[in-house]
């Protein structure tokens, strides 16, 4: 009979599923150090037989806790087909864990069960023919909240990221609404979409909402410019009057890009 060598002990520890995450990565790291050393110090030696002697043998899982592994199972499969990369993961851990002879806790099986309920037939379906309801006006509104989003580098960064890498990324049915129709993105979508209240070549000042910084150093700005772009950029803040516009101070030649709320008619005194 072969030599029972380290690399078939790891190899073995390694195939057994029910070991905890935490202690399948102290294994894996233990196996990395004998791969680059071909060797192990007495230390870790005597961890891998500790590991050996606690996985010898795996757990028991009562019928029911299978029964919850084969409906995660079948949730992981819709979690698939929607392309829920987070719940993915979430079952995963939360498979190991009971493989591993835990029990889930309350607030597991609360967000496993809003999971449920929320992964429908009909949600499944909604991101089977997501790719065939995608339009250009879907396209522009997720455009301009990634790049809301980007510029304020705050949340929504994984969007962001799968944007970046692919310009042409067509989110899910749940990425669409999240970032589209949030308390701040209703906001900015409202303010690009709105009446314009200046149009092209209109005369206009600071109004006194206008700030001493921003837009290129608005302080600048002389007596009144003229307005030469309209939404340019989409809108900066999440205030009212959010439009943007690129107004020309007539005096010196500037260009500034300007808030609507930042601006008033000009009115020339004779």
């Amino acid at each position: 009979m072969p030599r029972k060598t380290y690399t078939d002990r790891f190899d073995a520890l390694l195939a057994k599923d029910y070991i905890t995450t935490r202690d399948r990565e102290f294994i894996e790291s233990l196996y990395t150090y004998y791969k680059s050393k071909k060797s192990l110090t007495a230390g870790r030696r005597t961890w891998v037989q500790r590991f050996e002697e606690k996985y010898a043998n795996p757990p028991t899982i009562s019928n029911e806790m299978e029964d919850v592994i084969s409906d995660m199972e079948a949730l992981r499969v819709r979690a698939v087909a929607m392309r829920d990369e987070w719940t993915q993961g979430f079952i995963d851990s939360l498979i190991q864990q009971v493989k591993t002879g835990r029990t889930l806790s309350s607030r597991q099986k609360e967000i496993l069960q809003q999971k449920t309920e929320s992964m429908t037939d009909e949600a499944v379906n909604e991101v089977a023919n997501w790719a065939d309801s995608w339009n250009d006006e879907k396209k522009e509104k997720f455009k301009i909240c990634v790049e809301y989003y980007r510029l304020n580098n705050s949340y929504f960064k994984n969007i962001v990221h799968k944007v970046a890498a692919n310009a042409d990324y067509i989110p899910t049915p749940g990425e669409y609404r999240s970032i589209t129709d949030n308390k701040y993105t209703k906001k900015i979508l409202a303010g690009y979409y709105a009446d314009a209240k200046y149009n092209l070549g209109d005369l206009v000042t600071k109004s006194s909402q206008a700030p001493y910084y921003g837009g290129g150093n608005i302080r600048n700005f002389t007596t009144f410019g003229t307005i030469i772009k309209i939404n340019h950029k989409i809108p900066q803040s999440s205030a009212r009057g959010n439009k943007m516009y690129l107004v020309m101070d007539m005096l010196t030649g500037e260009q500034y890009h300007m808030e609507e709320r930042w601006l008033k008619k000009y009115k020339h005194k004779a």
